[in-house]
Protein backbone atom coordinates (compact mmCIF):
# COMPACT_ATOMS: atom_id res chain seq x y z
CA UNK A 1 0.00 0.00 0.00
CA UNK A 2 2.97 2.13 0.66
CA UNK A 3 5.07 4.03 -2.70
CA UNK A 4 7.68 6.01 -1.54
CA UNK A 5 5.45 9.37 0.56
CA UNK A 6 2.14 8.38 -1.18
CA UNK A 7 -0.64 5.81 0.53
CA UNK A 8 -3.16 4.75 -2.16
CA UNK A 9 -6.42 2.98 -0.68
CA UNK A 10 -4.78 3.10 3.27
CA UNK A 11 -7.02 1.58 5.55
CA UNK A 12 -6.52 2.33 9.54
CA UNK A 13 -7.97 0.37 12.00
CA UNK A 14 -9.19 2.10 15.52
CA UNK A 15 -8.37 -0.90 18.14
CA UNK A 16 -10.41 0.71 20.63
CA UNK A 17 -13.63 0.01 18.77
CA UNK A 18 -12.06 -1.39 15.17
CA UNK A 19 -13.61 0.97 13.23
CA UNK A 20 -12.07 1.25 9.99
CA UNK A 21 -11.54 4.43 8.58
CA UNK A 22 -10.49 4.03 4.83
CA UNK A 23 -9.47 7.00 2.26
CA UNK A 24 -10.25 6.25 -0.86
CA UNK A 25 -8.45 9.06 -2.59
CA UNK A 26 -4.70 9.23 -3.53
CA UNK A 27 -3.38 11.14 -0.15
CA UNK A 28 0.04 12.47 0.46
CA UNK A 29 1.81 11.70 3.13
CA UNK A 30 3.51 15.51 4.42
CA UNK A 31 5.70 15.80 7.63
CA UNK A 32 5.12 18.55 10.04
CA UNK A 33 6.60 19.41 13.62
CA UNK A 34 4.77 21.84 15.28
CA UNK A 35 2.16 19.41 16.80
CA UNK A 36 3.41 18.49 20.68
CA UNK A 37 2.04 15.97 23.18
CA UNK A 38 1.71 17.19 26.92
CA UNK A 39 2.70 13.51 27.62
CA UNK A 40 5.28 12.71 25.59
CA UNK A 41 5.56 8.59 26.76
CA UNK A 42 4.18 5.38 28.02
CA UNK A 43 4.06 2.00 29.69
CA UNK A 44 2.27 -1.00 28.17
CA UNK A 45 -1.04 -1.99 29.43
CA UNK A 46 -2.50 1.81 30.15
CA UNK A 47 -4.09 4.27 29.70
CA UNK A 48 -2.78 8.10 29.41
CA UNK A 49 -4.93 10.94 29.02
CA UNK A 50 -2.96 13.96 27.50
CA UNK A 51 -3.50 17.17 25.01
CA UNK A 52 -2.30 17.41 21.57
CA UNK A 53 -1.37 21.02 20.93
CA UNK A 54 -0.03 23.58 18.47
CA UNK A 55 -2.48 23.20 15.06
CA UNK A 56 -5.41 24.14 13.59
CA UNK A 57 -5.63 20.77 11.84
CA UNK A 58 -6.21 19.53 15.39
CA UNK A 59 -9.98 20.92 15.62
CA UNK A 60 -11.00 18.48 13.00
CA UNK A 61 -8.67 15.74 12.00
CA UNK A 62 -8.42 11.96 12.71
CA UNK A 63 -5.77 10.72 14.54
CA UNK A 64 -3.69 7.68 14.44
CA UNK A 65 -0.68 6.38 15.91
CA UNK A 66 2.38 4.55 14.08
CA UNK A 67 3.00 0.79 14.76
CA UNK A 68 0.72 -1.53 16.13
CA UNK A 69 -0.79 -2.20 20.24
CA UNK A 70 -1.37 1.59 20.44
CA UNK A 71 -4.67 3.42 20.01
CA UNK A 72 -6.11 6.97 20.36
CA UNK A 73 -9.13 8.36 20.86
CA UNK A 74 -10.44 12.14 21.21
CA UNK A 75 -12.14 13.52 23.86
CA UNK A 76 -12.19 16.95 23.46
CA UNK A 77 -11.22 19.56 20.53
CA UNK A 78 -10.90 23.08 20.63
CA UNK A 79 -9.19 25.00 17.98
CA UNK A 80 -5.54 24.31 17.96
CA UNK A 81 -5.66 21.42 20.57
CA UNK A 82 -7.24 18.21 21.42
CA UNK A 83 -7.08 15.92 24.57
CA UNK A 84 -7.12 12.65 23.68
CA UNK A 85 -6.96 8.77 25.55
CA UNK A 86 -3.78 7.06 24.43
CA UNK A 87 -4.67 3.11 25.00
CA UNK A 88 -1.14 1.09 25.42
CA UNK A 89 -1.74 -2.66 24.44
CA UNK A 90 0.19 -5.10 27.16
CA UNK A 91 2.36 -6.64 24.04
CA UNK A 92 2.99 -2.90 22.14
CA UNK A 93 6.02 -2.70 21.12
CA UNK A 94 8.54 -0.73 22.66
CA UNK A 95 9.59 2.91 20.81
CA UNK A 96 8.75 5.93 19.08
CA UNK A 97 5.58 6.61 17.26
CA UNK A 98 4.31 8.76 15.00
CA UNK A 99 1.08 10.51 14.93
CA UNK A 100 -0.87 10.72 11.83
CA UNK A 101 -3.11 13.13 10.99
CA UNK A 102 -5.72 12.80 8.09
CA UNK A 103 -7.93 15.96 6.90
CA UNK A 104 -9.25 16.89 3.61
CA UNK A 105 -7.60 14.43 1.14
CA UNK A 106 -4.07 15.39 2.96
CA UNK A 107 -2.43 12.49 5.29
CA UNK A 108 0.34 14.80 7.50
CA UNK A 109 3.19 12.84 9.81
CA UNK A 110 4.52 14.38 13.11
CA UNK A 111 7.39 12.13 13.94
CA UNK A 112 8.40 10.98 17.35
CA UNK A 113 5.37 12.34 19.58
CA UNK A 114 4.84 9.58 21.51
CA UNK A 115 6.93 6.56 22.72
CA UNK A 116 6.02 3.47 24.11
CA UNK A 117 8.94 2.59 26.94
CA UNK A 118 9.28 -0.20 29.48
CA UNK A 119 7.75 0.01 32.74
CA UNK A 120 11.04 1.68 35.41
CA UNK A 121 12.98 -1.34 37.14
CA UNK A 122 12.11 -3.97 34.54
CA UNK A 123 13.46 -5.61 31.69
CA UNK A 124 10.03 -5.82 29.73
CA UNK A 125 10.18 -8.64 27.14
CA UNK A 126 6.12 -7.52 25.91
CA UNK A 127 5.18 -11.12 26.84
CA UNK A 128 4.67 -10.41 30.68
CA UNK A 129 1.52 -8.51 31.61
CA UNK A 130 1.62 -5.68 34.11
CA UNK A 131 -1.47 -3.77 35.52
CA UNK A 132 -1.96 -0.49 34.95
CA UNK A 133 0.36 2.18 37.67
CA UNK A 134 2.57 -1.30 38.12
CA UNK A 135 5.42 0.75 36.67
CA UNK A 136 5.02 2.94 39.76
CA UNK A 137 6.23 0.38 41.99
Amino acid sequence: MVAGWGWAGAVFVRAENALLLMWEKEMSLQRIDWIVCSRSWGVPQSLIVATLSGSSLLGRAQLRFSGSGIGIEVINRRADEADVAIDIAGDAVMGPRSLFVALDGRLYEVPDVFRVVAPVGTSYSGSASHGIGSHLL
